[in-house]
């Protein structure tokens, strides 16, 4: 994951000065009634194909807690989901410095599971919807403040799915 992100970042910063490149940065809390929210994040690389429409490359970790009550017991099982996603990126100016942000896209997503105690871990993938929709703030011509809430799916077991919700804000950089 690592290696990967610095590897996009390697692409955008060899990018020319006239291109409409941008890179970013997300960290973010999660929960639901079903999880506690851990360590999220998400790193992502865009192309402004026209102003406003970008086509957008995604590597994203989330790591939370799903809590099951299961014949009066409680259970906490441990997930940790890595994947990336490909979305269309739209933002519309409300004032100078103020755009509204939309994201609609596919993401496939790589989840392990860990049950509480000594189980086994179970690893599941899924290719699944991504959606976000949220702010941004000029703070200069080339850096944002980002703020949104993202939608996408975990596979958590066979037949089990967990939609799961982020809150996030982060920085943009478009050069």
């Amino acid at each position: 994951m690592k290696l990967l992100g610095l590897g996009l970042l390697a692409v955008c910063l060899s990018a020319g000065a006239s291109e409409p490149w941008y890179v970013g940065a997300d960290v973010g809390i999660a929960g639901n009634y079903t999880q506690q929210g851990g360590n999220n994040g998400r790193i992502y690389m865009g192309y402004e194909v026209v102003p406003g429409q970008a086509v957008e490359v995604q590597l994203y970790q989330f790591n939370l807690r799903r809590i099951e009550n299961i014949y009066g017991y409680t259970y906490q099982d441990t997930i940790r989901a890595k994947g990336g996603a490909v979305a269309w990126a739209s933002a519309w100016p409300l004032t100078d410095k103020i755009d509204l942000n939309s994201r609609l896209g596919v993401s496939y997503t790589e989840t392990r599971v860990r049950p509480q105690g000594n189980g086994v871990d179970q690893f599941y993938t899924r290719v699944g919807p991504l959606a976000s929709v949220g702010a941004s703030y000029a703070l200069t011509e080339n850096i944002k403040l980002r703020s949104d809430v993202s939608y996408t799916q975990l596979q958590t077991g066979y037949h089990d799915n967990l939609d799961h919700t982020v809150l996030s804000a982060g920085l943009a950089y478009k050069f």
